[in-house]
């Protein structure tokens, strides 16, 4: 959470975004979930387990909601000028995430 300053996972695509690169965050979501898992005993044998974590994973649900930042593949299909242009992209917000974290907190990014 520290690495940017305050900056919230949002706030950083934000302003990715604002510098032209396609970031996302919802990409995916933690297996349990995915409704394409579903907490149904007859099918899923995570359901039928007395674990008391059988629902429960907070690194992956963190991962997913507060630190990914997912890029399309595409991006990484250019020569080396492109992948610097994404460099210098994180670079720049990453320089400025104090600033843009006081302004977030003020509103001024939503």
């Amino acid at each position: 959470d520290g690495a940017w300053d305050g900056l919230s996972r949002d706030d950083v695509l934000r302003a990715l975004q604002a510098e032209g690169v396609p970031a996302a965050g919802r990409f995916y979501v933690p297996l349990p979930e995915d409704p394409l898992f579903p907490m149904d005993a007859h099918t899923n044998p995570l359901a039928r387990s007395s674990s008391a974590l059988r629902r429960e994973f907070p690194v992956a649900a963190r991962a997913a909601y507060r630190e990914a930042i997912w890029l399309p593949h595409w991006l990484f299909l250019g020569g080396a000028d492109d992948v610097a242009d994404l460099v210098a992209a994180f670079a720049k917000v990453h320089a400025q995430a104090k600033e843009l974290a006081a302004r977030a907190d003020g509103g001024e990014l939503a």
